[in-house]
């Protein structure tokens, strides 16, 4: 597999963070474009069919067909348009979003953070924390038409927000940001951590 190092500012084709100067970075082809690909969604290239950059191109087929999103994209129901950058702002999207009852409250808020540790943004994260420590965290639950709980994790450099599904176990980007001043207030209750193994625990 063909490898670079990263001294551009790029982003991972897969999960879409800024990759980090020096990063290492793999290069696929997909759909005729050139894509970059960080260490840590190598594997969920290669389940989507992308083709390594370098490799001989497979012989046509009639049966062949466009495989679709892997296991992870699947689960997560993960269909991002390309080229489309995630900048919009959680809080602006959930302004008149109010919490749910107490109770219920916390047991969605654990059963937001187990499904997050499921995912491949957990994955991304952990390596995150690699490289720029442990981050804050919260886990906030959120009242709509279905059970679903935001997902904040941020540094000082950086911040990523997500939108879990807890009835349909869904994940979703929402927003990222350089600045965790520009979040929202009722994200910035730091009410969970990242533990050694990268896996979110909410405080009870």
């Amino acid at each position: 597999m063909q490898v670079n190092r990263n001294d551009t500012v790029l982003s991972c084709a897969i999960c879409e963070r800024t990759l980090l100067l020096g990063e290492k970075v793999a290069g696929y082809l997909h759909a005729g474009e050139a894509m970059s690909v960080c260490e840590l969604c190598v594997d969920e290239a290669d389940q989507r069919g992308w083709r390594r950059a370098g490799a001989p191109t497979p012989p046509p087929s009639r049966t062949a067909v466009e495989r679709g999103p892997g296991l992870f994209g699947r689960l997560l129901g993960r269909e991002r348009d390309r080229g489309r950058r995630v900048v919009e702002v959680l809080s602006e999207r959930a302004v008149a979003v109010e919490p749910p009852p107490a109770g219920d409250g916390e047991t969605l808020t654990q059963e937001g953070a187990a499904l997050f540790n499921e995912s491949q943004y957990a994955r991304t994260i952990n390596g995150l924390r690699r490289s720029l420590g442990s981050p804050k965290v919260s886990v906030v639950p959120i009242s709509s038409s279905r059970p679903q709980v935001v997902v904040t994790v941020a540094w000082d450099i950086s911040w990523y927000q997500y939108r879990v599904d807890a009835q349909k176990a869904e994940i979703h980007l929402e927003g990222r940001g350089d600045d965790p001043e520009d979040l929202d207030q009722r994200w910035q209750d730091w009410n969970a951590h990242m533990a050694s193994d990268g896996r979110l625990q909410v405080a009870v």
